[in-house]
């Protein structure tokens, strides 16, 4: 059991520094500073063995503070150790102690949550020179073995053959919380996100990046608020290997670069041993033979084939995807309703995952045009690259060059569901370093916000994005902060601002245990509460103060689930955290002043969605009576913190801080929002939107 031990110079007398060792998050320091009179605040940074990285936090109070610090940490942690002196006092948490609090309290931002769990798969086969890869064999086997560790949460399907007899698997990754019938193709409660990779078996990173993030998905369900309603509202599919001969001969002669299925065919007799295949991404059945965009030469790298999805790998992709995806939304002439629009209301998500470059891209592929449904597209693309900092490839942009016959514009043009490509890392044999360090916490994210909008992609990326959702508990009542930004994550460096990302938020409701899309006009329901006072840009500020024990909230862990709209009416994805309601607790008296100034809120962002109830019967979205709300004198004085940068796993190229977001429901009752008192925190703090 790790512990850090710190000491420092003597203060005044009546001064004490107390110093708290605990997980890497600004939001750690919220939870306990929050709740007691600090003078001053400060943070050192630390390390303790294995990869789990602590801070210290030196707090400055006075003698009488100290006690009720102490007091509190011991009521809180159950392992903490003391060294007091005349004049300092050092408390010691383990670190088990740190991870359980947080666990508790709340759920992290993904990109800072996400410790790669690569002992889990130590015993399972890997590249040679590559110990971040898992070999093909190895991944197999690694899949294979999830259903045992996880059995309510993904089943494993062996989908069809490769040309050479190998099965190609498919994981799908979703609770049992809520129904999803899928008989005679019909569009289940749930949404769908499906996700490929190793289509180019040279390309080293993207099955190793879809297989973590299937991990990330189930490792940390119930524990992150955000990926436990995604995984109940959401059906994950992801395939790590589409071409797994290919990837056998990619793994064992890596000078062979090889990019094609192994399928020789009678007509290819002329090509060299390293020349024969076909490459499955211009085999797919739509606009396929289009030479512009793929070769007809067999020995061609990016030969198309002998006819549209003559491979059985195509196959396998094309009618797996099919099977999950709505057939009302699948168009009975594709080539022919090119330039049909889908509408807004389509479900449903792909995403295939190719290296390298950086790029994202969407349809059309096949030709340098924009499709009828490109401002849908640009708008949900420019928020998947917030997180990546990847450059788009797209018509009006970066059209690199014409790709016909691919995953992308098939999922699109023939089976009429939003999709997307990733372009990840800068090499096809990616190095660990390079892995390890930005392409995989990078593009985690930008793997999650797709998940996230799954339901309604069209709809939701068009709307307004719940940022830095966060509920801390201060005394007895939690305090929730956010921002609702309808800008931030998609006017992205490099671009002009895009004609979706300048609206007004309008309003951003709360919801107790009740994610939106399930929301019947009988639970419990808030309107959040701009700080400045009213909803007139399209980047607000948010908080509010929920006392537990007035509403009647009984006591054990709940989720609060945020979802903004903005002037053009659309709703964004929902973001959601974990609060832990504790039995009611008497507090000891104090004698302290009682007419201390109103909180001043920190600068740094703060993670999680806050409920603002108002004694009005009728959904008003920017105007609350002031009479209806109380603000009681403030118990606690002004404070002001100071946070060193993390030194997390974190997007290095991300434009934006991680995120949370969710499904968009098609209407929400009005009536029933919660008449119980709630409290407005401070107004006008000063406060710049994260970049």
């Amino acid at each position: 059991m790790e512990t850090t031990h710190f000491s420092h110079d003597l203060l005044e007398p009546d001064e004490y520094p107390i110093v708290l060792t605990a997980l890497l998050a600004e939001d750690d320091i919220n939870i306990i500073s929050a709740r007691f009179d600090l003078l001053d605040a400060s943070t050192a940074n630390s390390s303790l063995s294995g990869n789990m990285m602590l801070r210290a936090f030196l707090l400055i109070v006075n003698e009488y503070e100290l006690q009720k610090v102490l007091s509190h940490l011991s009521t809180i942690y159950s392992n903490v150790e003391q060294d007091s002196s005349l004049y300092f006092s050092t408390v010691n948490i383990h670190q088990e102690e740190t991870q359980r609090f947080r666990s508790k309290i709340h759920a992290v931002d993904d990109d800072q949550s996400y410790l790669r769990q690569v002992d889990d798969f130590a015993s399972y086969d890997k590249i040679s020179g590559y110990s971040c890869f898992l070999s093909v064999e190895g991944m197999t086997d690694a899949i294979l073995d999830l259903p045992s560790k996880y059995p309510n949460l993904i089943t494993v399907s062996n989908i069809g053959s490769s040309y050479e007899g190998r099965p190609i698997y498919a994981m799908k990754i979703t609770s049992n919380k809520r129904s999803s019938n899928n008989n005679n193709n019909s569009n289940s409660s749930k949404g769908k996100f499906l996700v490929s990779g190793g289509v180019h078996p040279r390309e080293y990173a993207p099955p190793q990046l879809v297989f973590e993030f299937a991990i990330h998905l189930l490792s940390n369900y119930n524990i992150d608020a955000d990926i436990t309603w995604i995984v109940d509202h959401t059906e994950i599919h992801i395939i790590t290997h589409v071409n797994p001969d290919g990837r056998i001969i990619a793994e064992g002669v890596r000078a062979a670069y090889w990019r094609k299925n192994v399928n020789p065919g009678n007509e290819r007799d002329g090509c060299s041993a390293g020349e024969i295949g076909v490459d499955i991404n211009r085999n797919f059945d739509f606009v396929w033979g289009d030479t512009g965009g793929a070769s007809d030469d067999p020995c061609d790298e990016s030969y198309m084939g002998s006819d549209a999805a003559s491979e059985s790998e195509t196959r396998v992709l094309e009618d797996y995807a099919r099977s999950i995806f709505p057939a009302g939304q699948q168009k009975s002439d594709p080539e022919d309703m090119m330039d049909v629009a889908l509408g807004e209301g389509i479900s449903d998500i792909y995403m295939d995952v190719h290296s390298y470059g950086e790029y994202t891209y969407y349809p059309w592929g096949h030709v340098d045009k924009q499709s009828k449904d490109n401002e849908a597209l640009e708008a949900l693309g420019r928020k998947i690259s917030s997180f990546n900092g990847h450059d788009l490839w797209a018509p009006g942009h970066d059209f690199v060059y014409p790709v016909s016959g691919d995953t992308s514009d098939y999922m699109y043009g023939v089976l009429g569901v939003a999709s997307y490509g990733l372009e990840i890392g800068d090499d096809f044999y990616e190095s660990c370093n390079n892995f390890e360090s930005d392409v995989l916490p990078s593009n985690l994210p930008a793997l999650m916000y797709a998940a996230r909008v799954a339901k309604k992609p069209f709809s939701l990326g068009k709307g307004p994005d719940v940022l830095d959702l966060s509920a801390v508990m201060v005394d007895d009542y939690y305090r929730v902060t956010a921002s609702a930004s309808d800008s931030q994550l998609v006017n992205i460096d490099g671009y002009s601002n895009f004609n979706t990302g300048g609206q007004t938020i309008t309003e951003v409701r709360l919801y107790l245990d009740v994610h939106p899309d399930d929301y019947d006009g009988s639970s419990t329901v808030w309107n959040m509460e701009a700080v400045d006072g009213s909803f007139d840009s399209s980047e607000e500020k948010l908080e509010v103060a929920i006392f537990t024990s007035s509403l009647g909230i009984s006591s054990g862990r709940h989720a609060l689930f945020a979802q903004a709209r903005d002037g053009d009416g659309y709703l964004g994805p929902v973001s959601s955290v974990f609060i832990e309601v504790d039995q009611v607790e008497t507090l000891p008296p104090t004698s302290l002043p009682t007419n201390k100034p109103t909180m001043k809120p920190t600068d740094e962002p703060t993670a999680s969605p806050t409920t603002n109830p108002t004694e009005t019967q009728s959904y008003t979205p920017s105007t609350f009576p002031s009479e209806l709300v109380t603000n009681p004198p403030s118990p606690f004085p002004t404070f002001t913190i100071t946070v060193e940068p993390t030194n997390s796993p974190s997007a290095s190229k991300s434009k934006t801080p991680s995120q949370s977001s969710s499904m968009e429901p098609s209407s929400q009752p009005t009536e029933n929002i919660s008449s119980h008192p709630s409290v407005h925190l401070s107004a006008n703090p000063s406060y710049s939107p994260t970049s």
